[in-house]
Formats: structure tokens, sequence, C-alpha cells
């Protein structure tokens, strides 16, 4: 039988210290027996750094890195530098690992010769083990839209509970991430920053596989206002985002890149309304507020013509308010819109 290939588990870690232990022990607890845990202390200010030290210290198989605190992209990056593993596997320091998911995972891997393993995550579904194989064009689709990629296409049940999106609950060939410098953008510390991450990845290979192992617990107890507290840099951010998200489109050969592009765009334009305009921290003035709308819009209009998000298949499948929230955007009703994220912000406070 030949030798396991080493796994490197990189866990971001910033004031984790609610959360550490589980994490820690659920990898360290894996049935794959040739692991590597790579704690990342970005900069945390409670008593994190001392307990990675104290897990490094302990355990001959485990290191840590402290910096600066830069975020959770630049905390991976750091990870994936110093790690000595073929294939990578990421864990968010308030998540935890089921004991299996690495060796199932693994098995894929190895069965399929992948460059890409992706598990299921949240479900104790139990059956045979199966995949699937999928293309580096399959994915791109199934990443940006995955309930409308798999109403218009014929996929396992166990699909449903895969994250296409997360860098989570997947084993990636550290090659793929170095030869081709397809690193986290450090520019982007919010929500979609493992979308663009994964969009990069899934360009460079058609060795892909989704399988029903499970192989990752997403915490969803965690308290909201822990998980995202208010970016004071969204919307600059989000320019960010969606520039980079259309150069990586740009590199899968196919046909309707606009298709793909606008379905990741429309669902950034309304994920920075929710998380910004009405986060129940924002306390602007209608003033600030209405300076910020103007940006936020002019950011999007810059990037694609208002004129084609119109189309009903690109809005169709949002709830009312969303619907409602994307409309007055893409008619740049500034007061309408104003005068809403002042009430709203303030009801959610």
């Amino acid at each position: 039988m030949t030798e396991k290939q080493l796994v490197s588990v990189v866990v971001p870690v910033y004031n984790a210290e609610l959360f550490l232990e589980r994490c820690v022990e659920s990898i360290l607890q894996q049935t794959y027996s040739n692991i590597e845990l790579v704690l990342v202390d970005d900069g945390s200010t409670d008593s994190s750094p001392m307990l990675c030290d104290a897990y490094a210290k302990k355990y001959a198989n485990s290191m840590v890195i402290h910096q600066k605190n830069a975020g959770d992209s630049a905390a991976r990056n750091a990870g994936i530098r110093e790690m000595h593993g073929t294939f990578v596997f990421f864990v968010d320091a308030d998540d935890y690992i089921p004991p299996h998911a690495i060796d199932g995972l693994m098995r894929i891997q190895i069965q399929k010769e992948a460059d890409i393993v992706i598990g299921m995550v949240n479900t104790d579904v139990v059956e045979r083990v199966q995949s699937v194989d999928m293309t580096s064009q399959e994915m791109a689709f199934f990443c940006i839209d995955q309930n409308r990629y798999m109403q218009e296409h014929t996929m396992p049940a166990f699909a449903e509970y895969i994250n296409p999106g997360s860098q989570c609950m997947k084993i990636i060939r550290k090659s793929l991430i170095t030869d081709h410098a397809a690193w986290f953008n450090e520019k982007v510390r919010m929500h979609h920053q493992d979308t663009l991450f994964s969009m990069k990845l899934y360009a460079l290979t058609n060795r892909i596989v989704l399988t029903n192992v499970l192989a990752y617990y997403y915490d969803t107890q965690v308290p909201a206002s822990m998980r995202k507290k208010r970016n004071p840099n969204k919307l600059r951010e989000a320019d960010i985002l969606v520039r980079s998200m259309a150069d990586n489109i740009e590199q899968y050969a196919i046909q309707n890149k606009q298709e793909l592009f606008r379905r990741f765009y429309v669902e950034i334009l309304y994920e920075c309304w929710s998380e910004y305009f009405v986060h129940r921290d924002n306390q602007d003035s209608l003033c600030m507020r209405n300076k910020d709308l103007h940006k936020y819009i002019e950011i999007f209009e810059d990037i694609l013509s208002f004129d084609n998000i119109q189309a009903k298949s690109d809005i169709v499948t949002y709830r009312w308010y969303q619907k409602m929230v994307l409309t007055l955007v893409l008619h740049k009703r500034y007061q309408v819109l104003t005068l809403l994220s002042w009430g709203w912000s303030r009801i959610k406070k």
C-alpha cells in the first residue's frame, strides 16, 4: 500500500477562544493518520494566541503562525505558504469536522486522481459512498448559482448539501494554488472572498469531484453578531470583488460569460444592501446614506449596463423584498432607498 499523502489543515484564528478547542480536537481526532495542523493567529486579542502556542507545543504534527491582523484571506495564504502537505483542507475556527472527513475525501481523491474533492456539510445522511465528476465549466455555474444549476441539470440528491463556493469542506491539491498563484485576494475581507477563491481554482482543472462524504460542520449556533459584523469598507471591497470575479470568469472556456457574471453581480448588489446599508450597526445619517448609495450604484453601473440586469431571469428567483430593493437600485431611486435603509436598520437595532 502506498504511503498516505500529507494533508495540512489550515485554521485561521481570530478571537476564537470560545470555539478553538472543539475545532482543534476535531482535527486531531481524524481517522486519517497523516495530518498537519496549521494554526494561523491573525492578531487575536483574547487568549487564542496562547491556546495556539499550547497546541503547537503539545502536538508534534502542529504548528502556529502569529501575524498582525490582516483578515482570513491573509491568514489562509500564510498557512499555505508555511504548510508541508501535498493537499490542504481549510477549517474555520468556530466550526469543526467529523472524524472520518479527511479519510473519506482522500479515498475519493486517490480513486479519481482528483485535484479537488468536495464533501457535504451539516447533514448526517448515511448511504453508500457516491461521487460525481465535474468539469471546470460545470463547476463555474454550480458555484455561482447552485440552486438554478441543480434545477437545470441532473445532479445527485447529495449535491444539495454541498457548498461549492466555500473554501472549506474540500480537499485541494496545494500545487493548484502555488503553481498558478491562485491565492486568496487579501483586499477582499467581505463575504464571497471564498467564492472568488473557488472560482479561480475551478478554472485551473477538470479533475473536480463531488461526493456524499460528510466533511464539515458549520456551526449555525454561533451568534450572527460574531459572524457578520458591519464592514466599513464594504462598498470599496465590493468593487474589487466584482471586478476580480469578472477576471476569473474570463478564464473559463464558455460562451455565456455575461450570464454567469450577471448572476454573481445581482447577488452582490443585494448583499451590499443587506449587510451594509440595513445592518443593525449602521447608524449613519440620511445625508451620509444618500452619498453612500450614489457611490454604491455608480460602482455597479460602471461594471455592467443596468439594461442587461433587468431581465426577469436574473431576479425572478429572489424573494419579494429582494426584488423590491434590486428594482429600486436598478432605477436609481436614491431617496426611497435612503429612507428605507434608515428605517430598516433601526428596526434591526
